[in-house]
């Protein structure tokens, strides 16, 4: 079996020019960064990537795609070049196609190379949520399809209504190594850290998800603690970021918008979420959340704050497919602010439960979502899959 990842810069759509500049946007999106290399770096697995471009648009391509693989530590010297669908074998090659947003698909699935490549074709939903009315039909007409994603998408209300019975694998986070504990437990403070962005929907990409989900927040509850964060202070430390209240400022004058170019182009746009360390911040504090995405996707900050000692609050349902189980690897409530400060109570006035927990969840993310063993199950179940087309 060969991987060939479907001109991997797609992870990033749009906006070339500053693609090249900063090239800190060619990295592999965050999640997966650790997963990429152990996937392409393997001895004894082959990979290629494909460019598919017209000769005039080739070598652009290849420079791109050459930083692109430097950044992300790729053996760019092992990972063979393909440029027409010729070259692609449909009983070993599997067409891994991987863009950051949903909307990207829609060119995609009209490439020629992707409507008539005849083998395996594995789509990554990652923002799913983004038209996908238009989006998923063009998927279910290709043959030889499968799903992949970071939650548990094929139980999700979203995912059935639109892709149905589609083939899925969930594709775990990998851990990063350094997400660790250092801090004893006891000596953590006994509130609850509230970590993540919260971002509105709107009606001309979202219609799909406000209907589904009756709301117009990718994530309800991220809402609903930031602007009530001052009545659950007692309970909850308030770290969640207001990614509209950035993007809607508009500068006042040219200093403010040279200020803003330099972050959007060569800084970092959400530095205020990024102000802190936040390994550190997780040992600060005995327990954490960040609520989920409505759409079906877990936040990886489960995965790293668990791994620095922290104990969880999640949403059961999110998590069966990372075989965790609420109340022994993390805390579980139903999704609303009431039943969140319910438990954080509870576990306050219980610290040698919670700690319990936070330990078990720390050995068992350890355990099971190293890097290495996330890219060999997953190539595993790709060869199976392979063989069963």
């Amino acid at each position: 079996m060969r991987i060939v990842f479907y001109y991997p810069l797609t992870a990033r759509i749009g906006h070339h020019l500053k693609e090249f500049i900063k090239f800190k946007s060619q990295h592999a999106y965050r999640k997966y960064h650790y997963f990429i290399p152990h996937l392409f770096n393997h001895s004894e697995r082959e990979t290629a990537i494909f460019l598919g471009v017209q000769s005039r648009r080739r070598t652009y391509r290849q420079v791109k795609c050459l930083a692109w693989e430097i950044i992300n530590r790729i053996h760019f010297w092992k990972v063979k070049r393909v440029n027409r669908l010729e070259e692609l074998d449909p009983k070993r090659d599997v067409l891994l196609i991987f863009p950051f947003l949903s909307l990207g698909y829609e060119a995609l699935i009209q490439d020629p190379v992707v409507r008539n490549y005849t083998g395996l074709k594995v789509f990554h939903f990652s923002h799913y949520f983004d038209q996908p009315e238009k989006m998923c039909p063009l998927i279910r007409t290709l043959p030889h399809t499968l799903i992949i994603g970071e939650g548990q998408l094929d139980q999700n209300a979203l995912y059935k209504k639109f892709m149905g019975e589609q083939p899925f694998y969930l594709l775990p986070f990998a851990l990063r190594e350094r997400y660790r504990s250092f801090t004893p437990f006891q000596s953590r403070k006994a509130k609850c850290f509230a970590f993540g962005t919260k971002s509105r929907t709107n009606n001309m990409y979202h219609k799909a998800f406000n209907e589904t989900f009756q709301a117009n927040y990718l994530h309800k509850l991220r809402e609903e603690i930031y602007y009530k964060r001052e009545e659950v202070k007692e309970e909850i430390d308030n770290f969640i970021f207001d990614w509209e209240e950035w993007r809607d400022h508009r500068p006042k004058n040219r200093y403010e918008k040279f200020k803003r170019a330099l972050e959007k182009y060569i800084g970092n746009e959400r530095k205020r979420f990024f102000s802190f360390d936040i390994v550190q911040k997780y040992n600060e504090y005995q327990t954490f959340v960040s609520p989920e995405e409505e759409s079906g996707a877990p936040p990886i900050s489960f995965m790293e704050g668990m791994a620095c000692g922290c104990a969880y609050f999640g949403r059961p349902e999110f998590y069966t497919g990372y075989q965790m189980v609420a109340g022994e690897h993390f805390v579980g409530y139903d999704g609303t602010l009431d039943d969140l400060v319910k438990q954080i109570r509870y576990y306050q006035e219980h610290p040698d439960l919670l700690e319990q927990i936070a330990h078990r969840g720390e050995q068992f993310v350890k355990n099971h979502f190293q890097p290495k063993k996330v890219a060999d199950n997953f190539w595993q179940f790709l060869e199976s899959h392979l063989q069963s087309l």
